[in-house]
């Protein structure tokens, strides 16, 4: 087709369109829904590759090669972490995106609550010792 030829673009836009129309009925949103749930499951490296790249721009391999640098733990609790991707979770820096580690739901999620604030951390530290007594 030669985008010189506007009557070929039309033809061609027309064919385009007739094969890839918006997906109206229950019943056609259904088979896509069930055909990407069946390519997700089939393809997990793949999902998770695309996952990894587009929320913390690295690579299935380069975040294996974390886990092994970390010997497969925590990398604040030093926990070792469950085999497969529910164990652990991708830490990074919120405000540059930078990635920083692999570290177990837990610890991953206590950061988060406090903001990644290495202040308000010194300050729980300080408290639990206070009252450890």
């Amino acid at each position: 087709m030669s985008h010189a030829d506007p009557e070929a673009r039309r033809a061609y836009l027309r064919e385009y369109h007739a094969k890839n129309k918006p997906l109206t009925s229950a019943a056609d949103k259904a088979k896509r829904s069930a055909r990407v749930c069946a390519w997700n499951k089939a393809n997990p490296d793949k999902v998770k590759n695309w996952t990894l790249l587009r929320l913390y721009g690295i690579t299935l391999a380069q975040c294996r090669a974390l886990l092994r640098g970390q010997r497969f733990r925590c990398g604040l609790c030093r926990s070792k972490l469950t085999s497969g991707y529910s164990g652990w979770r991708v830490d990074h820096d919120h405000a540059t995106r930078k990635v920083r580690g692999i570290l177990c739901h837990s610890c991953n999620v206590g950061l988060g609550h406090f903001r990644d604030s290495p202040l308000l951390l010194e300050k729980a530290a300080q408290y639990l010792r206070k009252h450890k007594k």
